[in-house]
């Protein structure tokens, strides 16, 4: 299958659900179980949906954040390409003072030249990523 001349790969929930769980023990071991709890920000939309799953993966560790938190503060997103959505989204934190712990995604575009800190796979150039809450005519 292809879009716009690009190789497409679906992921069903099945993978997507696995790699929410190793994305959540990687963020529990980077942070080695912190007394406070995660603070997770996902990146509209996909990353918004991220940070839920992981919040319902983890309750007791990962919470979902609003205007304020007290711990470290993740941003998520399902996909990293380029970086340039996480390097807006980091940049209006600092401008606003807010501390960001640590960028993570369930997947890096190989080749990002800032890639997240923490992810689970990567996915070559010119491969679109149909993720399982999309369809093929989704505008994500």
């Amino acid at each position: 299958m292809t879009r716009g001349g690009s190789k497409i790969v679906v992921v069903p929930w099945d993978q997507y659900m696995r790699d929410v769980k190793l994305l959540a023990k990687a963020l529990i071991r980077k942070f080695e179980r912190p007394s406070d709890d995660i603070n997770l920000y996902g990146i509209p939309h996909g990353g918004a949906i991220l940070a839920l799953l992981l919040h319902y993966q983890e309750p007791e560790v990962f919470r979902i954040c609003a205007s304020t938190y007290d711990g470290p503060l993740v941003l998520v997103d399902d996909i990293i390409d380029s970086g340039a959505t996480m390097k807006r989204a980091t940049d209006t934190l600092f401008k606003r003072g807010q501390h960001l712990a640590c960028v993570a995604s369930l997947y890096l575009r190989t080749g990002c030249p800032e890639p997240p800190e923490v992810f689970v796979a990567n996915y070559a150039i010119g491969i679109h990523v149909q993720f399982p809450y999309e369809n093929e005519r989704s505008t994500f």
